[in-house]
């Protein structure tokens, strides 16, 4: 992410960085095992790709996801974001005979003038925060918000 960031991409203007975090995702890990937990990373990573399609996913770690793409405005960007929202919250993983539901938790965040990718994360991260202290399952993005009752 740190070489698109700083090497590939030339032109910065409309960029937003999302920054994707799995809710409960312990929880897998723990009672299913690591090998079921790896298993479910990868069918997300999918998932985003797909659903993402115009853009960037990198994983960050554990269960932290960031993307990364050009929209024309902050209302694109979140309808892009809740779209990967819901899509996440319907979707049902078949792995070794399990079924499982995952949703995400979204910190959106708009590149600024000069910003560096630490900078840029940090604010998306801040978001990321207040969804995840807020519920869980939501969008956030400076001072909006979007979940399942809030956006149509």
């Amino acid at each position: 992410m740190h070489h698109y960031f700083s090497v590939e991409l030339q032109d910065r203007t409309q960029l937003y960085l999302f920054l994707v975090d799995l809710d409960y995702f312990k929880q897998i890990n723990d009672q299913f095992g690591h090998e079921v937990g790896d298993k479910v990373l990868t069918e997300i990573a999918t998932v985003l790709k797909v659903t993402f399609a115009k853009g960037y996913v990198f994983r960050l770690g554990g269960e932290e996801f960031a993307l990364i793409s050009r929209f024309n405005n902050e209302a694109a960007a979140l309808a892009v974001a809740e779209k990967l929202r819901r899509v996440m919250q319907q979707k049902c993983f078949n792995i070794d005979s399990l079924k499982l539901n995952v949703t995400v938790s979204i910190g959106v965040a708009q590149y600024q003038a000069q910003q560096t990718l630490a900078e840029l994360v940090n604010a998306a991260d801040e978001q990321l925060y207040k969804a995840k202290h807020n519920g869980r399952n939501s969008v956030y993005v400076a001072t909006r918000r979007t979940d399942s009752s809030a956006v149509a």
